[in-house]
């Protein structure tokens, strides 16, 4: 449902889409993974959406997984800069990078 006026030019549109919002939080496992989870991303319609995982410490950057959930096997041990990407039919949004810690030899995460 739209609404146009003549007389001042513009157009308001009710049911456009907006952006989802990319949402995500990181628990490190015993094992070294890096337990990935955006279930509190969400789509304001309501639409179906995809998940990607991205590690930014890579060079170049790299995707590592999609889904809600993923649990990241990292190729080494230490700090990592994660950030998640969701989708929805036509908009994209990225959440802000996040340091996320996997076990290993000599490091403990908190």
């Amino acid at each position: 449902v739209g609404l146009y006026s003549a007389g001042t030019g513009f157009f308001f549109l009710r049911n456009q889409n907006r952006a989802p919002t990319a949402v995500f939080s990181a628990t490190s496992m015993p094992s070294g993974g890096v337990f990935l989870n955006a279930s509190e991303s969400e789509d304001p319609e309501e639409k179906s959406l995809t998940f990607e995982w991205w590690d930014a410490s890579l060079t170049p950057v790299k995707k590592v997984g999609e889904g809600i959930v993923f649990t990241y096997s990292p190729p080494a041990a230490g700090m990592r800069q994660m950030y998640l990407v969701v989708k929805d039919a036509t908009l994209t949004t990225t959440s802000a990078t996040k340091t996320v810690c996997s076990t290993g030899p000599g490091v403990t995460c908190p």
